[in-house]
């Protein structure tokens, strides 16, 4: 069985990136641009289906992960 383990950075341009845990390389070819500001928190739901990001402006997103 093989398990995918994956980490989401965000960036102060606000954008995001999708990245392998293991080997830190990119899952997506381009980053996903959320906000006009800087990423402050990142969260992933409980089955991974899911990821919620905020900015420094009370804004926050979810997307589904694919």
């Amino acid at each position: 069985m093989e398990f995918l383990c994956f980490a989401a950075v965000g960036f102060v341009n606000g954008s995001v990136r999708i990245l392998d845990s293991i080997t830190l390389e990119d899952q997506t070819a381009e980053p996903f641009r959320y906000a006009r500001y800087g990423i402050t928190h990142i969260a992933f739901s409980h089955n991974s289906q899911y990821l919620a990001t905020a900015v420094s402006t009370r804004q926050f997103r979810v997307c589904f992960v694919q």
